[in-house]
């Protein structure tokens, strides 16, 4: 089951890239920065939402095809572990969009 959310493009960065320690594929990385803002029904009142969402690997291309003032709709799957180091319990979070 994924999630959704609808604004307009605010910001989209440069894909950042970091080499791999262990000689494998680079790990690349790019944000989009989303505002989500919406509206008091009642009172007209602005409940300010700018969303930071971070692509990684090949999905940074995907972000090339948009540009600053687009209406979009991201949707996202979050997904978390948990693992345990000298007893202390650690949670690993996902994020698939």
């Amino acid at each position: 089951m994924s999630n959704q959310i609808i604004g307009s493009i605010v910001m989209i960065g440069q894909t950042h890239v970091f080499p791999s320690k262990v000689g494998g594929n680079d790990f690349r990385k790019r944000e989009l920065v989303i505002d989500a803002s919406t509206y008091d029904r009642f009172t007209g009142d602005k409940r300010e939402n700018f969303v930071n969402m971070e692509f990684t690997g090949n999905k940074c291309t995907e972000l090339d095809h948009f540009n600053v003032g687009d209406l979009v709709a991201v949707s996202y799957v979050l997904q978390g572990r948990k693992y345990e180091k000298d007893g202390i319990v650690h949670t690993i979070e996902s994020k698939d969009f």
